[in-house]
């Protein structure tokens, strides 16, 4: 396989970078390399006339693993079916048509900071509710910012509103979140509707030393507790304040498989949002939507 040739590259130019970009640009010439080279360019091929940021390229070497979940995101839903036109230049990083304007704000998030951090382990050891955490900090945030649109007359409060939430770069997270299978839970659900963790009992008379039959169960969980003591809300899909989000999509996939069609995505519908979003519309990836009397439904591709 020939070398990459940086002189015809949209986006990998000399000069500073973040780790990832430096790594793939500066070893060009490995045929592993020139892959991921020739598998980002095509991404960025395929989103560019839709790309309301015009410095995105420019912006591109400092925030590799950002901009590539926008130019993926934004793949993976034209592969699915889905209709997209260019947002304005101040409003969400993608536009859909999914019966009436739809909008996507793509978020991807880092391991942390302080006590709080997500530090590198072996799966036996990860632990889930760290990444749940940084789950719900882009959410809230994301969704603050979905406000700020309306009120400055973007977006129309009729508008469907989602937020894309790339958790591929916390070690081991196609790991700890589960696609449904075998009874488990994904993280979005934890996340904000409240789920708790995998819960086993067996009942045992101490009388007769009889042991019942083991059952599980997932309890409810409304919050998290930081290290520091503050208590983090994990149910924002079942309050009032969060219903002008129509749903919550999660990617784990990692740049260096060169994913293309978003069929691990987990779409999670929110069950009270004002401008519902149906799971027929997400038939390329999971769709996970919430009955009101507490029953998950998981469809996947």
């Amino acid at each position: 396989m020939n070398a990459f040739d940086l002189k015809n590259s949209s986006l990998f130019k000399d000069g500073d970078g973040d780790e990832i970009y430096k790594f793939i640009r500066n070893n060009c010439s490995e045929p592993c390399r020139t892959d991921t080279l020739n598998y980002v360019e095509n991404l960025w091929n395929v989103y560019k006339p839709f790309c309301p940021d015009l410095h995105f390229a420019k912006d591109f070497p400092k925030n590799f693993r950002a901009r590539w979940w926008e130019m993926y995101l934004a793949n993976a839903l034209l592969n699915g079916g889905c209709n997209l036109s260019k947002p304005p230049p101040k409003g969400p990083d993608i536009k859909l048509d999914l019966n009436g304007s739809t909008w996507v704000e793509a978020v991807s998030v880092g391991k942390g900071k302080d006590e709080d951090k997500i530090k590198s382990a072996s799966v036996g050891s990860i632990d889930p509710n760290k990444t749940i955490l940084r789950i719900t900090s882009v959410f809230e945030k994301k969704a603050e910012k979905f406000k700020e649109y309306i009120e400055d007359g973007v977006i129309q409060p009729s508008d469907k509103q989602i937020i894309a939430i790339d958790i591929s770069s916390i070690d081991n997270s196609d790991i700890i979140d589960h696609d449904g299978g075998h009874n488990m839970i994904p993280l979005i659900c934890k996340a904000l509707l409240g789920v708790g963790e995998l819960t086993y009992s067996m009942p045992i008379d101490l009388d007769s030393d009889k042991i019942g039959q083991m059952s599980s169960h997932y309890p409810v969980r409304d919050k998290i507790t930081k290290k520091n003591g503050t208590d983090i809300p994990t149910t924002n899909f079942l309050s009032n304040d969060y219903k002008h989000i129509s749903a919550v999509i999660t990617n784990t996939e990692k740049y260096v498989k060169y994913p293309l069609y978003g069929r691990k995505f987990k779409v999670l519908l929110n069950p009270y949002a004002i401008n519902k979003l149906s799971s027929n519309e997400f038939l390329f990836c999971h769709s996970i939507s919430y009955e009101k009397n507490g029953i998950l439904n998981i469809k996947k591709n």
